[in-house]
């Protein structure tokens, strides 16, 4: 298998204008609908790659967009080169067919978390979003998600190859070789190369930024009671104290 990591902290973060970089919840819900939309477009397209054995994920971290490809065959190289390639110059009319469905998806999903959800697992998220948390919760990222449209997202992945503090990590398993896996990143590193030479440079600020965790600053000493009803009609009037001490 080969996974492949964009590292670029745009994929959650806005940089500020003196170089500075803040979460910013719109670029994180645009990066999970780009990785969402690419997925699905691509599953018609690489059918035939999955009858024969491969099969891939892109996912949307803190780091950056991660993608996946594994299988036993030896056109893996060759298909994880094309897939990035492909994600580098996804263009508007690949995306369209499937924006209305991933759109839904989301929404319903948001919309339905804190019916389906049991009290101790709301406990869980509010002490989440309250000690280690980013932005404003399940709240804010749907309303976000529900007046996303595409034109966001095409803008949004300008500005991800627009990021010059953007770095390229690979790690490749299984029967390959040093000349091999060396020969993949040097490839790797071109499509990424050609890509951003097609972009204009918005992010001009270098950065030492390294994506990662953020945790919000508390008072220390000080106690916290989360009091937490569920919703969930199937669990009845159950209710979920949570209890923190810093």
């Amino acid at each position: 298998s080969v996974t492949i990591l964009l590292r670029t902290a745009t994929s959650e973060n806005k940089q500020q204008s003196n170089g500075s970089w803040q979460y910013d919840p719109y670029h994180s819900i645009r990066s999970r609908y780009l990785a969402s939309l690419f997925s699905d477009a691509q599953a018609q397209e690489t059918y035939d790659a999955y009858i024969a054995g491969l099969g891939f994920s892109l996912s949307k971290t803190s780091s950056g967009f991660t993608l996946t490809v594994s299988g036993y065959s030896d056109r893996l190289s060759d298909f994880a080169l094309k897939l990035l390639s492909d994600f580098c110059t996804v263009n508007e009319d690949l995306l369209k067919p499937h924006f209305d469905t991933t759109k839904d998806k989301f929404v319903r999903s948001l919309k339905s978390f804190f019916q389906s959800s049991r009290a101790d697992s709301l406990a869980l998220y509010y002490r989440n979003l309250l000690v280690s948390g980013k932005g404003r919760g399940i709240e804010e990222n749907l309303e976000i998600a529900e007046s996303m449209v595409l034109d966001d997202i095409m803008k949004h992945h300008e500005e991800i190859f627009s990021d010059t503090n953007m770095l390229v990590e690979c790690f490749y398993t299984g029967n390959v070789g040093k000349e091999a896996a060396e020969g993949f990143f040097s490839k790797a590193t071109d499509i990424i190369k050609a890509r951003r030479s097609r972009v204009e440079t918005t992010i001009k600020v270098k950065s030492e930024y390294i994506p990662g965790p953020l945790e919000r600053r508390l008072l220390p000493g000080e106690d916290y009671e989360l009091h937490f009803q569920s919703q969930n009609e199937k669990e009845g009037k159950s209710l979920c104290l949570s209890r923190l001490r810093l």
